[in-house]
């Protein structure tokens, strides 16, 4: 019997398997496998993977298909696991020593738990920081769909699933680019109590100001209205003030994606944003002190061009 099975999609990640599988051949005390989605990789990712499998035996299963995205490559995963358990793990990424036992052991002792999270720790250039850096993060348990809605954060590599609750969702949204990690906790939030394990077992290794990761802040504020669009009826049973709760959020994106418009430098187009998030929520005035702070370094600048 599998207890857990680990989901690895990979895309062009051959210098980092190495990393990421040495990181799995030293968990111990649970039956695991590993299975690696080969998602169209153009480099050395086949023959680095048959390698690992010489090593693992049958507890790696390799899976080739066509370029479709992390996603369809995770869907693929859910689909053959056999795994009591599921969990995720990215190429770049770590999990620390013991860590897929200390979640098996964690369900096994809280059968009512759909889904366990817990600390990641970050690396960068050789140096390990917090993942998460303001101080009073929040790590609600239990119902945690509101807290996930309006102030809560995951990331995927530290999470487990039942097996039975990530099928009956249907695994990942495969339309969204980006947050189909959040889309999936909300799913799963509307049917199952959430867990922490309060402590680091997950090392996600970072590029800085990677280009991925600028694409990624910029479409953010898209994929988030379309789950505030998406979960608009559960909003309105889960909130006792769900028409303030759905303008509140959806304001945000707007200063969101203005923020984002400052940074490339588009200030005629943060302005509009900045106006935009205070027409819907006029309670928040970050945008306006935004956007009159726009004004003022725009002014400052023609002041200093002219003297």
């Amino acid at each position: 019997m599998i207890d857990i099975s680990v989901i690895v999609p990979i895309y062009n990640g051959e210098v980092f398997i190495d990393r990421c599988m040495k990181s799995l051949s030293i968990q111990e005390e649970c039956e695991f496998e590993i299975i690696a989605i080969n998602d169209g990789s153009t480099d050395n990712t086949k023959n680095v993977l048959l390698t690992w499998q010489k090593h693992f035996g049958k507890r790696l299963k390799f899976v080739e298909q066509d370029n479709r995205g992390a996603s369809a490559a995770r869907n693929r995963g859910i689909e053959i696991a056999s795994g009591k358990y599921i969990t995720f793990l990215d190429v770049d990424d770590e999990y620390l020593p013991g860590r897929l036992k200390k979640y098996v052991d964690f369900f096994e002792a809280n059968p009512d738990v759909g889904v366990v999270y817990s600390e990641p720790i970050s690396s960068s250039k050789g140096r390990e920081f917090q993942f998460y850096q303001h101080k009073k993060r929040k790590t609600p348990q239990g119902w945690v769909y509101k807290e996930l809605l309006t102030c809560f954060a995951l990331t995927l590599p530290t999470v487990a699933f039942r097996s039975e609750l990530l099928r009956k969702v249907g695994g990942f949204d495969e339309s969204f680019k980006v947050l189909e990690d959040y889309d999936l906790w909300l799913r799963l939030a509307l049917l199952t109590p959430f867990a922490y394990i309060d402590e680091a077992l997950t090392r996600i290794n970072v590029v800085p100001n990677s280009l991925s990761r600028v694409l990624y802040r910029l479409e953010v504020p898209y994929y988030r209205r379309t789950l505030l669009e998406k979960h608009k009826e559960f909003i309105h049973d889960k909130f006792k003030f769900p028409s303030l709760v759905y303008r509140k959020l959806y304001a945000d994106t707007y200063f969101d994606e203005g923020v984002n418009a400052s940074k490339l430098g588009d200030h005629k187009v943060e302005r509009r944003l900045y106006i935009k998030s205070f027409a819907m929520y006029p309670r928040n005035l970050k945008p306006l002190k935004r956007l009159i702070r726009s004004f003022i370094v725009n002014l400052s600048s023609i002041i200093k061009c002219n003297t």
